[in-house]
């Protein structure tokens, strides 16, 4: 079955879909005839790219919420309950913190679990009654390699990665029986906006405005896994090396971590 045929016609919520990634994935999956429900905060961003995509995706709307408030989150489940029909999620929300531990303060480190982890927790348990209604529901996140091996200076959204990943691999054997796909995809380094609207002290470790995989290879890597179904889909090799090489040489790792943050 072609991802045309397996799309047309799902109602797919997207979170974070007015810019980046989430944008790039609602143009994809737009093309492929499926009606989407986009979330975000801006409601022009999410006008203007509801107009690009209506002649592919008539049947696609918006809904505005800010997901780093649990009332925006649970307000939301309730509007899409009322729709009554709902066939996926892509989680891609998320926002990025360059900080050591002790420069995030508690409140910063609430925020980006509430956006990164908790919101994604509350959909998806108050979505999971029209999911189950679905004959061929999948629930997609979008997590980081930071999930897998810790980064200096990211501790907080490496934390709220690891936990997301965690949480996808356990919901994949829960869901199994009810007929869920869990789908977690790991993007990498991508040509978005992230770097320049994370949080930090100045410093920050590279420059995604201008460096990495394009918005479009991303949505492409995430529309054909969760056309498929695949249990993880990693985008970019280097991920992959960097993995393996953690699983067998981690001090090595740990090491080059070291020499590579020293002094800054």
């Amino acid at each position: 079955m072609s991802g045309a045929e397996c799309l047309r016609g799902q109602r797919i919520l997207i979170t974070g879909a007015s810019m980046g990634i989430g944008a790039a994935v609602a143009r994809a999956f737009a093309r492929q005839g499926a009606e989407l429900l986009l979330v975000a905060r801006s409601e022009e961003k999410l006008k203007n790219l509801l107009s690009e995509i209506s002649a592919d995706s008539p049947g696609s709307a918006y809904l505005t919420a800010d997901l780093t408030q649990p009332e925006d989150v649970e307000n939301l489940v309730q509007r899409l309950l009322l729709e009554g029909r709902l066939d996926g999620v892509v989680h891609n929300a998320g926002a990025g913190n360059y900080n050591t531990f002790a420069a995030v303060s508690e409140h910063e480190l609430r925020e980006l679990f509430e956006l990164n982890f908790f919101s994604v927790f509350t959909l998806t348990r108050g979505l999971l009654p029209l999911l189950k209604r679905s004959p061929r529901a999948t629930v997609l996140t979008v997590s980081s390699i930071v999930a897998w091996r810790a980064i200096p200076r990211m501790s907080v959204y490496s934390a709220t990665k690891a936990a997301l990943s965690a949480f996808a691999e356990s919901l994949r054997i829960d869901l199994a029986p009810d007929g869920i796909r869990v789908v977690d995809v790991y993007p990498g380094r991508t040509r978005t906006d992230f770097t320049a609207n994370a949080k930090s002290e100045g410093w920050k470790p590279f420059s995604t405005e201008s460096e990495g995989a394009t918005p479009e290879r991303v949505a492409a890597r995430i529309l054909r896994a969760y056309v498929k179904g695949k249990r993880d889909e990693f985008v970019s090799f280097s991920n992959r090396l960097l993995i393996w090489g953690n699983f067998l040489f981690p001090s090595v790792i740990d090491w080059s971590m070291k020499r590579y943050f020293r002094g800054k």
